[in-house]
């Protein structure tokens, strides 16, 4: 990503809208039962900033009770979105506090 933003860079923008679309063919989050789709949505939503949608997408992937390591491939791809802005570090220790990741 190299710190671009979705808001001001029109592939990743498209790239988002594209993996979005694809995402909601698979019904609502509530509905999907893959924990990979739904790591997908969360990540997505991240990138995008949208973090009541990330958020409700955690709770559908803690829901899920996945394994361990699991949570950890997600929390390590969040990581790799951006570690550099305070938002950012303030979003992963909210969600580590939150759901125990």
């Amino acid at each position: 990503l190299k710190g671009e933003e979705p808001s001001t860079n029109y592939q990743l923008h498209s790239l988002c809208i594209d993996i979005g679309e694809l995402l909601g063919k698979k019904g609502q989050l509530e509905e999907i039962t893959d924990y990979w789709d739904l790591a997908t949505s969360f990540e997505l939503n991240v990138i995008q900033r949208m973090y009541k949608h990330s958020n409700r997408a955690a709770l559908c992937m803690f829901n899920l009770k996945p394994e361990q390591w699991m949570l950890e491939s997600t929390m390590s791809n969040i990581r790799l979105i951006d570690l550099t802005g305070p938002k950012q570090r303030q979003l992963i220790a909210m969600i580590r506090t939150s759901y125990h990741f």
